[in-house]
């Protein structure tokens, strides 16, 4: 952003910062990767969803943890790590395969979003949800979520963590009920629109296209 700035204040005649701007450090922020070699202290560094990056992305992350170094982006000395190798955790939604050469540097832990899984992120966000959920309600909107993964698990868009978050914060926002989420298609329940995104996964839950 500040290059388009100074370059915009060069074209309409205004005095802008530095005759070269590649040079100006301004134009340069630091990412996670280069902040975690510059440490000279144990550090994690967490990539998350990798299967959304570029394709080329995994095999290049590869070289550069491989190396413990990469290019600098203007042309100065190569940027190195520091201390010691950075603990790395990427994530991965499984939307798109990632190379078998970058797998196979990997230890993979496959996580399912199981009922214990569930539970635990209902209750480390429970301080979260305002008025509060509460034991019955959380209990239901648990159940009826499942409910939902189930139904769409095979043909539709079965919602994950976030959308169970987001659901049950609307649901203790609106004060509903654990009655409230006991009857009635699955279609039908309240602040579905926080777990269903597309028209065709209604029809899944029993609305009928209309």
């Amino acid at each position: 952003m500040a290059y388009l700035q100074d370059a915009y204040a060069k074209a309409i005649g205004t005095p802008a910062d530095g005759s070269d701007p590649r040079a100006q450090p301004r134009y340069l922020k630091k990412g996670m990767l280069w902040l975690a070699y510059e440490s000279e202290d144990e550090c994690v560094l967490l990539i998350d969803e990798i299967d959304k990056a570029p394709r080329d992305f995994p095999n290049d992350l590869l070289q550069e943890l491989s190396d413990q170094c990469f290019a600098h982006p203007f042309g100065g000395a190569p940027v190195r790590n520091q201390g010691p190798p950075p603990i790395v955790v990427i994530t991965s939604n499984g939307e798109r395969s990632l190379p078998d050469p970058f797998l196979r540097r990997c230890v993979i832990c496959h996580i399912e979003l199981d009922d214990a899984l569930l539970g635990r992120i209902l209750d480390a966000w429970e301080s979260a949800f305002a008025p509060g959920l509460g034991p019955e309600l959380g209990a239901a909107a648990l159940a009826g979520f499942k409910k939902v993964r189930g139904a769409l698990k095979e043909r539709g868009r079965p919602p994950g963590a976030a959308g169970l978050l987001l659901w049950c914060n609307v649901l203790a926002v609106q004060q509903f009920t654990a009655a409230d989420l006991a009857t009635g298609p699955l279609a039908d329940l309240p602040g579905i629109v926080c777990l269903v995104k597309v028209p065709e996964d209604y029809q899944l839950l029993g609305r009928p296209r209309r």
